[in-house]
């Protein structure tokens, strides 16, 4: 800048003015460099918290998850995949309230027709441990005269997994 020259002036007037001006259209220059790059980043952002962004790509296939169900929709259901000795993962949650189809695989060693939970009760961890929120005990069919699940202050043992199945 021209006002750092000092005693001994080293640029004529002409130079003065022309350093001047070059720093202020320098200044200028990243100020726009500011106001239009950065600026119009945060404009974007405050406008993707107000208006959608989202735009989707393919189209509707009308499918529903439920009908689905065993062939290519599959439920997350907590369980231990890789366990030493065991040929199917063991189920960690209660799969009362869960369409057994959501599972992903069947052991073909148990198949009862008339109460398709029973088939996972060897595989389910949850009758290792006796707890009050039991709605039955392993490989018995929850019935009329079993205790009915109580809303307790205690968390539950293992994993709540459940599935609402549409109404048609």
């Amino acid at each position: 800048l021209p006002q750092g020259q000092g005693p001994n002036k080293w640029m004529t007037d002409d130079q003065e003015h022309l350093s001047r001006l070059y720093g202020m259209t320098c200044v200028v220059l990243l100020l726009l460099y500011c106001v239009f790059i950065i600026g119009e980043r945060v404009v974007i952002a405050v406008l993707s918290l107000v208006k959608g962004v989202y735009e989707p790509s393919g189209y509707d296939q009308h499918k529903d998850f439920s009908s689905g169900m065993g062939r290519e929709s599959f439920a997350y259901v907590p369980q231990l995949m890789e366990v030493p000795g065991f040929h199917f993962p063991l189920l960690i949650c209660n799969i009362d309230d869960v369409d057994v189809r959501l599972i992903g695989w069947k052991d073909p060693n148990f198949d009862s027709e008339t109460d398709p939970h029973r088939n996972y009760d060897i595989h389910n961890l949850i009758y290792d441990v006796p707890h009050e929120t039991l709605k039955r005990s392993r490989n018995k069919k929850a019935g009329r005269n079993s205790k009915p699940h109580q809303e307790k202050e205690d968390r539950p043992i293992y994993s709540i997994v459940k599935h609402y199945p549409p109404q048609w």
